[in-house]
């Protein structure tokens, strides 16, 4: 019998997906980033950062949680770390 992956799982796992999409799309633009997409960037992260500590869920390792953490601080708040 095989265990399916929650729904939360699921989820998140469908999120980090789309995270690595818009990187790739980022990676492609040579600097020239839309602000819109830069935004939903930043609010697809914070979403996966919110389900993880709401589920308990280790979606990465704590240094990819730390990378993402870091990116939220710096393109939503500015701060340099």
């Amino acid at each position: 019998m095989s265990h399916k992956p929650s729904f939360e799982k699921r989820m998140i796992d469908d999120l980090l997906t789309r995270k690595e999409a818009y990187e790739v799309y980022f990676e492609k633009q040579n600097g020239k980033i839309d602000s819109r997409a830069e935004s939903a960037y930043a609010s697809l992260v914070k979403t996966i950062i919110e389900l993880s500590i709401k589920t308990g869920s280790r979606t990465k390792d704590p240094e990819e949680l730390a990378r993402i953490a870091k990116e939220i601080l710096e393109n939503d708040y500015g701060i340099k770390r």
